[in-house]
């Protein structure tokens, strides 16, 4: 079947930012599910005479009816929606068809979803919702949310963290699927959104135990963890709480806290709630890992790498933690140890699940406190993180490191770090990895896909969101690639000029063999474009003398046809 065998009415809300850069993404995504009907409701608060002309322009292109949630009186003045649940309501209570499908205009259909979903259609019978995985990479979530609901059996309840719940008191029948078939995938971080959920909050259900866990939750994830700590405490007070979110508020507290005798404690609180879920403790042994206490933290990874997923799909289960984080943790801390026979075990044993390595990160550093941000995001973005090398390549050993598969290059600089961790890439595919790059989710996929064939050198020549010449300001390649270009990325000189326009020679060298993929961006967030603050070491980096060296080398090597 291609199609569901119920008319299907597709709405969402649209704020002023996502009618201008997101939803003309998702209605191409979505489209293949072939709607009856879309309902587009804008919830643009304030701004809604200025954004509601975008929505409209686009709603036009797919043949979408557009409606208008306006906030209340109080709230006119707000810069966004002042309550999701009313906004929702106005977008559902406007489908006309058989079933109604929400969808966040950020969201975007995996591939192959339109499958499962018509799949799961041809079964529905008396049912009156499909539920279905919701994928968040960057949290590391894949809950299971309603879905597809009859019209007129489900409404919406809350201001925020809002939910869809059956109209009945008898409740609903439903069936669909734990698989992750829509992708939350906003292009970058959205900051305004922790302080829009504080303001709704605040505004609406103050008394209630939710009001507190979902303050506790804003500001852990914004680092604001004292008020975290205090927020979750009271939440914990109510003996209604919820188990779930019970075991949440002790996980909050528990990695908010700065004593590590008082963070495991908590944490252990939450594991006790809950043996057969990792989650809790997954972070007790990343915080011994963090300490260096290789050992111990070894010890709670295996027994975390121990246990399989849960049966049952709750909301806050950790997805990426199950499928990639603890092992990786259990293999980093093998490496701190300086167990090489368990290392190889591992890595076998993850040869044996998910197949070779074909990806290799070639991470430049020289920022030991900070480099793991990086490390993680690219791993979380990944599509199959199981089959991706990452390295690190630095001039200076340091203690933050331990656990990593690494390379000392002394004096090497970026450079020479490059070169090193190319030179003992397993991967088919090269990556030049810096700390502040952000890679697209499925970025591994779509190389694996643009280069088809990494047995011959290829570059895929993507965007950095930024730049509008053609300079590659990121090296990604197939590893033949290094014999086209002579053993090397980057020529050992530009190691002087702390890699000042080795790209420039990079982008002007594999002209002939570079695959277009600028529709593909990898954002590049350094200072210059951002206007973000620049350490020490990007001043040093970005010196003057360096570009002028830089620029010499270049044409030096150019005019001697790059010998």
């Amino acid at each position: 079947m291609d199609r569901f065998p119920f008319t299907l009415s597709l709405y969402a809300i649209v704020s002023r930012e996502c009618a201008s850069k997101y939803i003309t993404r998702a209605l191409e995504s979505f489209k293949v599910l072939k709607p009856d009907e879309i309902v587009l409701c804008s919830a643009m608060g304030k701004h809604t005479e200025e954004g509601l002309p975008i929505l409209e322009e686009v709603a036009k292109k797919f043949g979408a009816k557009v409606v208008v949630y306006k906030n209340k009186d109080d709230a006119s003045h707000w810069e966004h929606l002042d309550n999701f649940a009313d906004a929702r309501n106005t977008a559902l209570e406007a489908c006309t068809q058989e079933f109604c499908m929400w969808f966040d205009a950020d969201d975007v259909l995996v591939d192959g979803a339109e499958k499962a979903f018509f799949a799961i259609g041809e079964k529905v019978t008396d049912h009156d919702c499909i539920f279905a995985g919701y994928s968040v990479p960057l949290a590391g979530l894949c809950p299971v949310r309603e879905r597809i609901t009859r019209n007129k059996k489900f409404k919406w309840k809350y201001p925020v963290h809002e939910q869809l719940k059956p109209t009945s008191t008898e409740g609903a029948k439903a069936m669909g699927t734990h698989a992750g078939l829509i992708l939350h995938a906003p292009l970058d971080h959205k900051g305004s959104s922790v302080t829009r959920n504080h303001r709704i909050l605040d505004e609406t259900i103050r008394e209630s135990y939710l009001f507190r866990f979902y303050k506790a939750e804003e500001y852990f994830l914004s680092g604001k963890y004292d008020d975290a700590i205090r927020h979750a405490k009271c939440a914990l007070a109510d003996e209604t709480l919820d188990p779930i979110l019970r075991i949440q508020c002790h996980t909050i507290i528990g990695r908010a806290l700065a004593d590590p005798v008082l963070k495991r404690e908590e944490l252990f609180r939450a594991y006790a709630l809950a043996p057969h879920r990792i989650e809790a403790l997954f972070y007790i042994a990343e915080d011994y890992y963090g300490r260096r206490h290789y050992a111990e933290a070894l010890a709670l990874a295996r027994s975390a790498c121990s246990i399989p997923t849960p049966n049952i799909a709750y909301w806050t289960t950790k997805d990426a933690i199950y499928k990639w984080e603890a092992p990786d943790l259990y293999e980093r801390c093998a490496r701190a140890l300086g167990d090489t026979a368990l290392v190889s075990f591992l890595q076998e044993d993850k040869k044996k699940n998910f197949g070779d390595v074909d990806i290799t990160l070639c991470h430049a550093t020289a920022r030991p406190k900070t480099f793991y941000g990086a490390r993680w995001s690219w791993l979380a973005m990944a599509k199959q993180p199981n089959k991706i090398q990452h390295i690190l390549g630095v001039d200076v050993d340091a203690d933050e490191y331990g656990g990593n598969e690494k390379i000392i290059t002394p004096n090497g600089k970026c450079v020479g770090s490059w070169n090193a961790c190319a030179q003992q890439a397993k991967g088919k595919y090269i990556v030049q990895l810096s700390d502040d790059w952000i890679p697209p989710y499925g970025w591994d996929d779509e190389i694996r896909q643009r280069l088809p064939d990494p047995s011959k050198p290829a570059v895929l020549a993507v965007s950095d969101g930024y730049r509008t010449d053609d300079l590659l300001c990121m090296a990604i390649c197939t590893k033949p690639t290094l014999e086209y270009l002579g053993g090397n990325l980057f020529a050992p000189e530009y190691a002087e000029c702390s890699g000042i326009f080795s790209d420039n020679e990079f982008t002007a060298r594999t002209k002939e063999i570079q695959v277009d993929a600028k529709d593909l961006v990898f954002k590049h967030q350094n200072p210059f474009f951002t206007q973000g603050e620049q350490d020490d070491l990007f001043k040093k980096h970005n010196a003057k003398e360096n570009y002028a060296k830089g620029q010499e080398i270049f044409e030096k090597r150019r005019a001697s046809n790059w010998a």
